[in-house]
């Protein structure tokens, strides 16, 4: 299958086990006001439910804790981290489940299928997101909502002392991510995304999570300068950054006043019932 994503974890050289422990601190993190702005937007029991870029299913075995009567259908176009959430998601009991893989711009589904399609962290990496923005529309009831969470760059990570590998780092994944056709910047243009494809009913909003909340173990994993290895790789940064990367953030999170804030966009839109 062609990966019209610019997340594509062969092509990345990333180890699958670490980007996957990754991801599932990353729920941790902020899954807890994740579903207070969700539900907020409509997400209620007993609703026929897309997650559209499942990844390998910690959100999606959250969704099912949250509302036991979902019609819950999960979609991804990596093999792999599908696998990984059908057997995630069967651990709990979730028989009914539908895992499905395809891309996110031709899902397969019928039209107006579902009541509430929610996408957490996939569209920075669509090559096209406009076209997955119509798409869920075209899957969407009347009256039902898309919900995307995601990330601008400009409005993300905030760490105190500054970390300024951070912010090295995270501008060489930037640009390796748009060579691959993403875009870590895709918060911004959300909103204008989805009223251009009919949605009405916009609604903007962020989530701030911090260290002082949650602790900085869970922010741990999400700066890990590991996962930056594939910028080496691929000739993006040098070993000797990489390395100096590392050690900068061994004395960070050594630290006792260190602390760290994250920020992520939210933004919905319901397609008219006319």
């Amino acid at each position: 299958m062609a990966e019209p994503e610019s997340y594509n974890i062969p092509a990345l050289h990333i180890i699958p086990s670490r980007e996957v422990e990754r991801l599932r601190y990353q729920v941790q993190l902020s899954w807890n006001k994740e579903l207070e702005a969700l539900e907020r937007l409509g997400l209620r029991d007993g609703l026929k439910v897309l997650d559209l870029g499942c990844g390998p299913g910690f959100a999606a075995s959250e969704l099912m804790m949250a509302f036991p009567g979902t019609q819950l259908s999960c979609l991804d176009s990596h093999p792999g981290l599908l696998r990984e959430a059908e057997n995630y998601i069967r651990e709990f009991g979730y028989e009914d489940v539908e895992f499905r893989q395809a891309e996110s711009h031709k899902t397969g589904f019928s039209s107006q299928s579902f009541d509430f399609i929610l996408a957490r962290f996939a569209f920075q990496h669509f090559k096209d997101p406009q076209a997955v923005i119509n798409e869920c529309y075209r899957l969407l009831k009347p009256g039902g909502m898309l919900a995307i969470i995601d990330v601008d760059d400009e409005f993300g990570f905030i760490t105190e002392p500054p970390l300024v590998e951070l912010n090295s780092m995270s501008n060489e994944l930037a640009r390796a991510q748009a060579r691959g056709g993403g875009n870590r910047n895709i918060g911004r243009q959300l909103y204008r995304m989805l009223r251009d494809s009919s949605f009405d009913s916009m609604d903007l909003s962020s989530i701030i999570v911090h260290s002082d909340e949650s602790g900085l173990e869970l922010f741990k994993h999400q700066l890990d300068f590991e996962r930056y290895t594939p910028l080496m790789h691929h000739g993006f940064i040098t070993p000797s950054q990489l390395e100096h990367a590392r050690q900068a953030l061994e004395r960070f999170m050594a630290r006792d006043d260190a602390m760290v804030m994250a920020s992520y966009i939210i933004c919905a839109g319901c397609r008219p019932v006319r």
